[in-house]
């Protein structure tokens, strides 16, 4: 018996954490809002409020495959970004 991989990424417990930035409570959140990039950017600037991501802004509205990796770029980025930072907080200092 198959599934449906959308369904079943769809249900997964990083999508249903995700749902919790939604403003409705992730009620009406689709894979497609998923797949833009666009939410994804908005729940990593929610969690790092920096002034982040490398510079790259997202595309609000991507109408092609194109501007939905260079969204996803973006998200990739400000996680890298957030990462760094966040390790490096707990290295410790060899200054003396």
């Amino acid at each position: 018996m198959s599934t449906d991989p959308v369904k079943e990424f769809m249900s997964s417990a990083l999508v249903t954490w995700v749902r919790t930035f939604e403003s409705d409570g992730g009620g009406g959140l689709t894979y497609a809002a998923l797949a833009d990039g666009v939410f994804l950017y908005d729940v990593m600037q929610h969690i790092d409020g920096r002034n982040g991501g490398g510079g790259r802004p997202v595309n609000r509205h991507p109408v092609d495959a194109a501007s939905r990796l260079a969204n996803l770029a973006a998200v990739l980025l400000r996680i890298k970004a957030f990462y760094q930072v966040s390790r490096c907080a707990w290295l410790p200092s060899f200054e003396k």
